[in-house]
């Protein structure tokens, strides 16, 4: 996720502005992880199968 992806593949383009459908640069914004069940079998995932997400913030101070 980005204000601008410069044409980046796996890239999210996040707007701000008036009439856009994004989030403020001074608004919270959270991003959340779901593991989904199996669709054969209808069990989630053990704990031990689970490759874990990781999100980086970068602020500019």
């Amino acid at each position: 996720m980005a204000r601008n992806c410069s044409g980046e593949v796996n890239c999210t383009e996040v707007p701000t502005g008036p009439g856009s459908y994004g989030i403020g640069l001074n608004d919270t914004a959270y991003i959340v992880f779901r593991a989904y069940n199996e669709k054969e079998t209808e069990v989630g995932p053990s704990y031990t199968e689970i490759a874990y997400d990781r999100v980086l913030k970068f602020d500019s101070v």
